[in-house]
């Protein structure tokens, strides 16, 4: 319903930042089967991160990482999402640096992967030719994902003037994500309220020197 309501609406093409069981890549396979059902889709397939949760049953191929003690963290499990998500057809790869800004009990600023770790996802997808997308908060992760050669910055709160130099070098997209930073103004958990009111105009001058 909400895909033919997105084509009714006018928008014609969307962009996925993952999904639990690649829904996004029906609803791409859908809009090329029944054009006024679904926008065209770009499909970014699960999320690469470090607790897949459920989404471990997405495909009988990653069950295998619920072994790993640490999570997804080490090389070859990194690379296996991801050669898994491109099998499946993703058109692009989604992967974090830091927690979510969404939840109460995660911090954003924390980081859950290094450079290194990123550039392993950056590798595995670019051998297949697709880029990676990175949700991103504190200034040192915003770096560490650009350095790893992410193709699009998401978030990117922190982001600063150095990281910003470095993405108009390398051809890296910047999406701020704004009305979702604002969306969290107001909100009834204060964690998520204040959240909003302080990263929002921290975000909005990273726009503004971006754009600059």
């Amino acid at each position: 319903d909400e895909a033919r309501d997105t084509v009714q609406k006018g928008a014609t093409r969307a962009r996925s930042g993952s999904t639990n069981f690649y829904q996004d890549i029906a609803v791409r396979e859908l809009a090329r089967q029944a054009p006024g059902q679904a926008p065209r889709m770009v499909a970014a397939g699960i999320f690469v991160t470090p607790n897949l949760g459920d989404s471990l049953l997405a495909d009988p191929d990653l069950t295998s990482l619920a072994r790993q003690k640490d999570g997804v963290r080490s090389e070859e499990a990194l690379r296996h999402v991801v050669e898994v998500n491109l099998a499946r057809g993703a058109d692009v790869i989604k992967t974090r640096v830091n927690e979510r800004a969404g939840l109460p009990d995660q911090d954003p600023l924390t980081q859950v992967y290094s450079r290194e770790q990123l550039s392993w996802i950056v590798a595995a997808a670019k051998k297949a030719g697709k880029g990676v997308l990175c949700h991103s908060y504190s200034q040192q992760g915003c770096y560490d994902a650009v350095m790893a050669g992410i193709r699009s910055l998401e978030h990117g709160v922190f982001v600063d003037e150095r990281t910003l130099t470095e993405m108009k070098i390398s051809g890296t997209y910047f999406t701020p994500t704004l009305t979702a930073i604002a969306g969290m103004v107001g909100d009834k958990d204060p964690i998520l309220d204040k959240r909003g009111r302080d990263f929002l105009p921290i975000l909005k001058r990273a726009v503004l020197t971006a754009h600059q």
